[in-house]
């Protein structure tokens, strides 16, 4: 798992999360060098795009567990920056996942 402790940290401060996320993760924030929450836009449409989601609701819920994260690490001072790139995505962008 990429920045083990800080993922540990996460879920012990997060009890409904899951360390499944991570799991998927771990390969794509080995290849790019950096942590899950300092992914750009592209970054986190390809990894999410891997996780080969089979309907909107998983979608949803894949985006919105990195979200978490992501949200989580801007408080915690973690992430590099303090811009969140999901926070600008509506649902136009999910629908591109399906077509």
């Amino acid at each position: 798992m990429y920045n083990e402790n800080i993922k540990k940290q996460f879920l012990n401060d997060n009890k409904t999360a899951s360390d499944k996320l991570f799991s998927f993760s771990s390969y794509y924030e080995e290849m790019y060098k950096m942590d899950l929450c300092d992914f750009n836009l592209n970054q986190y449409k390809i990894f999410i795009t891997e996780t080969r989601n089979k309907s909107k609701e998983d979608l949803f819920e894949i985006v919105e567990r990195i979200n978490d994260y992501v949200e989580w690490s801007i408080r915690k001072g973690i992430k590099l920056n303090n811009i969140n790139p999901l926070s600008i995505l509506d649902e136009e962008w999910m629908e591109d996942f399906f077509k």
